[in-house]
């Protein structure tokens, strides 16, 4: 049990020869190196949950079950701010943590009610940007678990099964009975709720502003190649599927691990449309390249309503798919981290009149955003926007909120609480942090020159999509990129 966390000395080299995931971690030369992908890890923190829950269900140390989850209270709470006054110190020179994503949920008392926590974590969100928020006045905290992205769908299109198989009901009002009852026999294993254990068998993204371009302002043309696309990525994600089971069945040592850490692999695993350049598409659809720097309220709200339909359609090819095959589907909006760039560029060279769509034409990039993060929009805008259309998503969705100077905590607090009351699903706190290689020292903000020695030879770090790296090891899209996107200086 965590009786106490304290701070201590050491020089010497944490040592791991590889982890599960075969990442080695070894010393060369005086340098520690790292082979193999870094593991995408996320804590997601609920810190309360249902009274009876809380009394009723014990915690498991060694294998045994020992006293209710209500006595560990203390130790939940010291686990809190240690590994929120670690985020806010950051890495050996001041640089921040890259992993674990840490996930809050807003409408969680610790954070309102204990003076310390409350305290610590909006410190480390000014300063460092770590946590990510979870609306979870909109979202169930029971139904979704957030990894750089929400997601929620509705858990009364899927239940759990007697057999203990996730699958769909294809009748939606004996699945909402259903779940009316296991409610009142509360029994808590019995409804679909999006588990830890959960993800996408695969992702098929669609390249929206392609279709309209394809379209050539024809709306119903528009309509039919949405509906084309649809049916080839409704093909692709069977396929993938298919030959996922097809490989862990012939090859069962190669996919053990998939095997060992999710059991219940595939059904409890989506089938994912992704969509892609929404705000571009909807500036297209419009014919109004200026839409987002240079636009009105009137025309955003004219581009919400669009982007509403394609989302709309989307949503409910999925749930017709999930009815017909009993395989989850979901919606979302990914992060093309690469592919909004790759992408963009192609289409721009087949229709060069989309050059004027961009925010620099030298550098085409579609947004992985609802509202694009280089217009013009004030922050209650963009909030407003986002809010419309973020819960319209049955996958992942994200809104980062850029800052180029350290804001204040309470004034971070103030903001939360008003967040909380929108329906804005899922967001960031994402200050600029600038460290000095000459100095060493770290500033929260925006500097291109050390505010201290004057060094030109500083690391910009931000979020590339969705984790914290410094801008020079983006890739050459999302480095210029970078130095478009509206960053808040007050809030």
């Amino acid at each position: 049990y965590i009786q106490e966390i304290s701070e201590v000395d050491y020089e010497g080299i944490i040592w791991s020869v590889n982890t599960d995931n075969e990442t080695v971690i070894a010393e060369r030369r005086g340098c520690v190196f790292i082979t193999g992908n870094t593991p995408f890890t996320n804590f997601t923190i609920v810190m309360n949950a249902p009274r009876k829950t809380i009394e009723t269900n014990r915690a498991i140390y060694s294998g045994e079950e020992v006293e209710t989850l209500v006595s560990y209270e203390n130790e939940a709470k010291m686990f809190l701010k240690a590994l929120s006054e670690l985020y806010f110190e950051g890495d050996s020179i001041g640089q921040p943590f890259t992993f674990p994503i840490p996930t809050i949920m807003t409408t969680t008392s610790w954070i309102w009610e204990d003076p310390e926590i409350h305290d610590i974590i909006f410190k480390t969100t000014a300063v460092r940007g770590s946590f990510y928020w979870l609306n979870t006045r909109i979202v169930d905290p029971d139904s979704s678990f957030a990894m750089c992205c929400r997601l929620a769908i509705n858990r009364n299109d899927l239940v759990y099964t007697s057999n203990n198989v996730y699958t769909l009901r294809k009748d939606f009002n004996e699945a909402r009975e259903e779940f009316t009852k296991i409610i009142e026999r509360q029994r808590f294993g019995g409804l679909w709720a999006v588990p830890d254990v959960t993800g996408s068998v695969n992702v098929t993204t669609i390249n929206l502003p392609r279709l309209v371009l394809e379209a050539r302002g024809c709306d119903d043309k528009f309509w039919e190649l949405y509906d084309n696309v649809l049916e080839i990525v409704r093909i692709s994600e069977e396929w993938f599927r298919e030959r996922y089971l097809m490989l862990m069945s012939r090859y069962p040592g190669m996919y053990s691990m998939i095997k060992w850490y999710l059991s219940e692999f595939p059904n409890t695993h989506f089938n994912t449309i992704g969509l892609i350049g929404l705000p571009e598409a909807a500036a297209i659809y419009l014919q109004n390249p200026v839409l987002w720097k240079e636009g009105s309220r009137r025309d955003w709200m004219r581009a919400v309503s669009i982007m509403d339909k394609m989302i709309e359609y989307a949503v409910w090819k999925a749930r017709e798919w999930m009815v017909e095959t009993g395989i989850p589907w979901n919606v979302e909006e990914v992060p093309g981290e690469s592919a909004a760039a790759k992408l963009a560029i192609i289409d721009s060279k087949i229709f060069p009149e989309l050059l004027s769509y961009f925010d620099n034409p030298d550098n085409p990039i579609y947004s992985s955003s609802i509202a694009p993060y280089y217009g013009s929009l004030d922050l209650s805008d963009r909030i407003e926007i986002e809010s419309m259309l973020q819960k319209k998503f049955t996958g992942g969705v994200m809104m980062h909120i850029f800052l180029d100077q350290e804001p204040d905590p309470e004034a971070l607090a103030k903001l939360t609480k008003k967040l909380v009351e929108t329906d804005l699903v899922y967001w960031s706190y994402t200050p600029a942090i600038t460290h000095c290689n000459t100095c060493g020292k770290t500033f929260t903000g925006l500097y291109t020159e050390c505010p201290v020695c004057k060094s030109n030879n500083v690391d910009v770090w931000s979020r590339i999509v969705g984790y914290y790296r410094p801008v020079r090891n983006w890739n050459p899209y999302r480095r210029r990129e970078f130095w478009s996107r509206k960053h808040y200086k007050s809030i």
